[in-house]
Parts: C-alpha cells; structure tokens; sequence
C-alpha cells in the first residue's frame, strides 16, 4: 500500500484535507479516503493496491469482484483510478463488479452479520441434510442403497438444491446425422445443441441463474422426451429385447454429458444413482 499511494501522490491525484488524504475519481460524488487524519489506511487503500497487484503481478485478463450491490459505487470509483492511473485498458482487461441482492430477515431487514443476528450457514446445511434424509427414508431409498450410496446421495441433494435455489433466483441447428424421426427426438436434440449458447451468455452477463434455468428446461425436455419415446424395446410377456434404438441412447448419452458439466459448472455434484 506505500508503494501504490506513492505512485498516485506523484501522479498528482492526491488531495490533503483536514489531515486526510483523498482521491476523487471521475464521475463519482464522494472521494476515496487514501490515509485518514491519523496516518492509518482504509478499504480504499487497500482495494487501490489490491487491483494494481491482481493486474501486475497476477497477470489477471479478467477481474471480477462479487459483492453485494451496495458496494457497486465504491468498486466503480476503484476502477476508475486505477484506469486514471494506466494501471489496465479496458481495451484488453476486463474489470467488473457483479453485485447481489442482500440477504433479508424475516422483518425484511437486512442481517447484521457482525451482530450474529443470522442464519448461520453450517444450520443450512445442516438441515438441508435432515430434509433429504428424511424424503429418502420416506421413500424407502435406505432399503435400496448401500449406506455409502445414501450418504453420497443425502449430499449431492441437499447440497445441489441449496446452491441451486441460491444461483437460480433471476442458435438452434436444424442440421442432424442422427435419424430423428420423432418430434420429441428432435426438440431434445436441438435443446441440446444450445448448450455453448447458454455458457457464452453466463461468461458475457455473469449471470449463473441462466444456466439453472436451461438445466431445469433441459430435465423437462428430456423428461418428455422419454416419456414418449422407447430407447429399448421389449415383449412385454416375456421380456425379451425386440429392438434397440441406438439413437435414442445417444441422445440419452449427449444429455447425461451436458448435465454433468453444467452441474460441475455450478459446484453441484451430481447424483448417479438414488
């Protein structure tokens, strides 16, 4: 932090008052505080010397700083002294801020989180975890999986659901070499084939509830999918294999992989077996 506050005061930027020392960015109503009346540093310091440190020594192409929307004009002021000071080019580094909604109690007042007035996290969890045990035993999951499968999928569900419902809140190709003959065959195929699409707009917005909303469409396409066409045939008397259509378990394939890698995408491990 010297080092960086040295550099804006020869810069010129730097302005004393009343023992403070302060920054003014463009287009910002209030300065930034560099050095208080006391000599100590404050946020402002260190977020100055933290953005100068991720560009130089970090070698960082994309900055993007996750908070709550409170703090979106402080992190613009930011940016826009370290664009003042030649510290990066928008031209080639892409800074953002991506705010959030903050976190309301049942008053619909903000949680104090300092105060401990919250929900702590671990009891989240933890009764995410309670929940899902008790569907599985309810529906009887505990007779058919190996305790280590019901402990993996006790996890993986409470665990998805809780950060799906966290992430969640907010070129279609008709060429194919498969024969899809049926409607439903084909509205899945095309759905699948959106996927880079919907991962392109999830890196441009920085939006990951895009991405659960096309996994949750993706599961109801697949599902009418399925319930409309027969991947393997059999004679319903003797249960023998009358016809397998290997088109059909390609698509069944080509989802499983899409939705695997949407779920690792999004933190989620996902259940194969429940």
């Amino acid at each position: 932090m010297p080092k960086v506050l040295d550099e804006i005061d020869k810069s010129g930027l730097i302005v004393v008052e009343d023992g403070r020392k302060l920054v003014f960015p463009e287009g910002s109503q209030f300065p930034l505080t560099v050095v208080k009346s006391d000599g100590g540093y404050t946020y402002d310091t260190s977020d100055l010397a933290c953005i100068k440190q991720r560009i130089y020594d970090e070698k960082g192409g994309i900055l993007i700083y996750v908070t709550d929307s409170g703090q979106q004009s402080h992190f613009k002021a930011i940016y826009s002294v370290a664009e003042k000071m030649g510290w990066y080019n928008k031209a080639n580094t892409r800074v953002e801020h991506v705010g959030f909604g903050v976190v309301l109690g049942e008053d619909r007042k903000k949680f104090k989180t300092r105060s401990g007035d919250t929900v702590r996290l671990v009891d989240l969890l933890d009764e995410g975890m309670k929940r899902c045990r008790d569907k599985l035993m309810e529906k009887g999951r505990d007779k058919e999986l190996s305790v280590e499968e019901f402990e993996a999928a006790q996890e993986s569900v409470a665990y998805g659901c809780i950060k799906y419902a966290d992430l969640s809140h907010n070129r279609i190709n008709d060429s194919n070499s498969l024969p899809l003959d049926h409607p439903k065959e084909l509205k899945l195929a095309k759905f699948l084939i959106r996927v880079p699409e919907v991962l392109e707009r999830v890196c441009d917005d920085l939006t990951p509830h895009t991405l659960c909303d096309y996994l949750y469409e993706l599961a109801s396409v697949f599902t009418e999918f399925y319930d409309n066409c027969y991947c393997v045939e059999k004679d319903r008397t003797t249960g023998e294999i009358k016809k397998i259509h290997t088109h059909r378990l390609l698509l069944c394939d080509a989802t499983v992989a899409v939705m695997d890698q949407c779920f690792k995408i999004l933190g989620i491990t996902p259940v194969h077996k429940m």
